[in-house]
């Protein structure tokens, strides 16, 4: 039992509480810990290797409800990869497929589960440097992009649209409100009562594939309207996480933010990267941490309200989790509503079920970037 007295009550460290920070483990084995990991969860690590495989064992003696099969997770360098094995049998499950058009190449007996994730592809405004800091011209950026031909060029249209909002549709105060649709005429018109007609913006993008992609789209739309868009490239991650999220050093910025609930991260300290400082802001979410459980879900949803009202930045999207299944599988939970992958109640009609997970490297390294 372990029993923590804090100084008032706090929603988000109950919750977090549920997630690998509140992560149980046997004390003394964690000086060896990355060679033999011991923990509470419902499997036992038989063998791994690093950057190809990890087989778990169904823990016999789990305290909560049994995993219902033993799981070998395999890493794959890429999307392609992980999808030839699994036409080809060697897999069961392609978890986090990146490439949605080859989805119309599967063989029959191969389904298709597209669930929701934390990754929040977040265009990010300066608050603090011109134009962006008159919230008319964050409001006209985001009256000027067009979510659904972002979503269609990247994702062919499986992305999840939040309204713009920085939050997924798994979190418990998503409201599916449409803050910001696509309005170039309306975009114009805040321009010009800003007196920023023609303002000169730079967009710096990461190296990433769909950031750079996304980039082409938003340099058109936003010239449309009337701003003279440069375009920036900064490596990912030292580059641009030194330049962009440490100085601070630029004016506009996109990246998808993985951290579940994480928008006081973003909107409640106003020395983060967005420079984003609103004081009602800081009050509801404070309010909303401390509040009755019944009243969190309300308070939350009000201070989103607030920072779209702000248009401290725009979501142009939640990124989606395509997943493949071969026939039989059963117990998946496509949405990703921590970092958890929940293996627990997958299960196969074959001897032994196994979970593939293709561009693992490149998405565990963004994580931990950020």
């Amino acid at each position: 039992t372990l029993k923590v007295r804090l100084k008032q009550p706090s929603n988000g460290w109950l919750w977090s509480m549920g997630t690998a920070t509140g992560a149980m483990m046997t004390p003394n084995g964690m000086d060896n810990l990355a060679a033999q990991p011991v923990g509470t969860g419902p499997f036992e690590v038989s063998r791994f290797a690093p950057s190809e495989f990890v087989e778990l064992k169904v823990r016999k003696n789990y305290w909560g409800k049994p995993a219902a099969h033993d799981v070998t997770v395999r890493y794959f360098p890429d999307t392609i990869s992980s999808v030839n094995a699994l036409q080809a049998g060697g897999v069961d499950v392609v978890w986090g497929v990146q490439n949605p058009e080859l989805l119309d190449d599967v063989k029959d007996g191969i389904a298709t589960e597209v669930g929701t994730t934390n990754g929040e592809v977040l265009l990010s405004m300066n608050n603090a440097r011109a134009p962006f800091d008159d919230p008319r011209v964050r409001q006209a950026v985001a009256y000027a992009v067009d979510r659904k031909a972002a979503n269609d060029i990247l994702w062919n249209g499986l992305a999840k649209d939040t309204g713009g909002a920085p939050i997924p549709p798994t979190d418990p105060w998503f409201q599916g409100k449409h803050y910001y649709d696509y309005n170039p005429d309306k975009a114009r018109q805040l321009l010009e009562e800003a007196g920023a007609e023609g303002a000169e913006i730079t967009l710096t993008t990461p190296t990433l594939p769909y950031a750079q992609t996304v980039a082409e789209l938003l340099y058109s739309q936003l010239t449309e309207v009337g701003f003279k868009v440069k375009l920036e490239s900064a490596e990912f991650p030292a580059v641009w996480l030194g330049q962009v999220m440490g100085a601070k050093d630029y004016q506009m910025s996109l990246i998808s933010h993985v951290e579940p609930r994480d928008v006081p991260t973003l909107f409640g300290d106003p020395d983060y990267y967005l420079n984003y400082d609103s004081p009602r802001t800081r009050e509801l979410l404070a309010q909303a941490d401390s509040a009755p459980e019944q009243d969190y879900p309300k308070l939350m949803a009000q201070a989103v309200d607030q920072i779209m009202a702000d248009a401290g930045a725009l979501t142009l999207m939640n990124m989606p989790n395509i997943v493949l299944t071969r026939t039989g599988v059963r117990g998946l939970h496509p949405d990703q509503v921590t970092d958890a992958l929940i293996l627990r109640d997958l299960s196969s009609a074959d001897a032994t079920a196994s979970a593939a997970s293709a561009d693992n490297a490149a998405d565990d390294a963004e994580k931990e970037a950020r």
